[in-house]
């Protein structure tokens, strides 16, 4: 990309960053809301999960649609789709109004963000995709942050609806910017090539690789620990008086270490195999799973959900070059489309699990069966290790 390109690109991730703030908030919001009008646990569960239900069943749809049209309309229809959710819930407040809201805003978000992959690796070389990637996960981080803690102040002062309200403004600045640059920088949405070696071929065979399953098996327990602190904190903080604020400060101290671990991706990767930062990311998240249960000191929770983003934010990266290495060639765009069709899925079943378990395991009891998840994929990476230095 030319100087010019790069300037319009990076408006475009901005685009993105106001589309990822609107449901990193709204997420935060919904729960608050849906708790603060008497909803079940179970019934939290079930709205947070939605907005995982229809990004599981599309991502693969999605991804060839903007192979065949290019990624324009799509990311336009996902912005879209993404405004009319966290309008519904802003003028709609009923609990039931809510579980379509998170339903839309969940499928918008993940069509534009499916298809701004696409725009970034049909932007970039071999040697460029990296570094390219590398700045939409730090925008992604930086909307992980804003939006919960700000929805968090919102709440407090202005109450529920000023929160989705911002939310929506964030969503309809995004449409409007990449509408835009639609028409000025109409070179950011190239038609992508064909994939050679597609044809032919089913997802069955690559769940059936050897290399692959294994891979899609671990970033399917990190997802879960990552979406099980998304959906279980706001619950736990509540549960043990913390304001709306707090939880949102809580969420923002997690999205901060993701933030900044993603700065230090660069030094990461050449100083340790991918494997042995898998190991690290298992360790840590299994040992801040562990102790959650025991923590009611505000201070101790803030280090427990920044070491956990830590962890937790070292992984995408490795695990997507390992998936990148272990995909047949010619496939891996599908493979990457399959790593997160698994990782959508775990955001609707698990919260929609955990909702319905909380009244028989309670909390403490949700954070260990999360902690025995994380050990067993230790286990299984540090096999994994000790099989390479063998070889």
């Amino acid at each position: 990309m030319d100087a010019t390109q790069t300037r319009a690109f990076l408006a475009l991730i901005t685009c993105t960053v106001l589309a990822h703030t609107a449901l990193t908030g709204a997420r935060v919001t919904l729960s608050l809301a849906a708790l603060g009008s008497g909803a079940s646990a179970a019934f939290v569960g079930l709205a947070i999960g939605l907005f995982g239900l229809l990004p599981f069943l599309i991502a693969i749809p999605v991804g060839r649609w903007a192979d065949r049209v290019g990624p324009k309309l799509p990311m336009r229809v996902g912005l879209a789709i993404e405004l009319t959710g966290v309008l519904i819930a802003t003028f709609g407040p009923h609990p039931w109004s809510l579980l379509v809201a998170s339903t839309l805003i969940g499928t918008g978000l993940s069509m534009n963000t499916l298809t701004m992959q696409t725009v970034a690796g049909l932007l970039s070389t071999a040697e460029t995709r990296p570094a390219t990637f590398a700045r939409i996960a730090i925008g992604a981080s930086i909307a992980s942050l804003v939006g919960p803690v700000l929805c968090g102040f919102l709440i407090d002062h202005l109450g529920y609806r000023a929160a989705f309200g911002a939310m929506s403004a964030c969503v309809l600045a995004a449409l409007i910017g990449q509408w835009q640059l639609g028409r000025r920088q109409p070179q950011l949405f190239p038609k992508p090539p064909p994939h050679p070696g597609r044809e032919g071929h089913s997802l069955m065979d690559l769940l059936r690789d050897p290399e692959l399953r294994p891979l899609l098996l671990l970033t399917t327990a990190v997802a879960v620990a990552w979406d099980t602190f998304q959906f279980v904190m706001p619950i736990h903080g509540k549960s043990i008086g913390l304001s709306a604020s707090t939880i949102g400060l809580l969420m923002g101290a997690f999205a901060a270490a993701l933030f900044a671990v993603r700065l230090m991706l660069g030094w990461l990767a050449g100083r340790f195999e991918p494997w042995q930062v898998l190991r690290a990311v298992f360790v840590i998240s299994m040992l801040v799973y562990a102790a959650l249960p025991f923590i009611h000191s505000v201070p101790l929770l803030f280090v427990a959900a920044f070491a956990l983003g830590l962890a937790l934010g070292a992984s995408q990266p490795h695990f997507l070059a390992l998936v990148h290495e272990a995909a047949p060639r010619g496939r891996e765009a599908e493979a990457v489309g399959l790593r997160a069709t698994f990782g959508n899925a775990s955001s609707f079943a698990l919260p929609t699990f955990f909702g319905a378990a909380s009244g028989a395991l309670g909390i403490a009891g949700l954070f260990v069966v999360v902690a025995l998840m994380l050990t067993a994929g230790s286990v299984a990476v540090h096999r994994r290790i000790a099989a390479r230095a063998a070889e």
